[in-house]
């Protein structure tokens, strides 16, 4: 159990690591381009809100 806890411990909870969705749908494509054209023009604000839509 110390073991899981000590590998677990060492994982970046930040998100680094979390793997990110790289094939959209037809209907998501547009979607993920207005994501994309929104973390250009507001900067790294906007990157956390990116994030929770990719993963849905």
């Amino acid at each position: 159990m110390q073991e899981l806890q000590t590998e677990f411990d060492k994982l970046d909870l930040n998100g680094a690591d979390k793997p990110r969705q790289t094939r959209f749908l037809r209907s998501q494509q547009n979607v993920k381009q207005k994501q994309e054209q929104a973390v250009a023009s507001t900067g790294a604000s906007a990157s956390a809100a990116v994030d929770d839509v990719d993963t849905e």
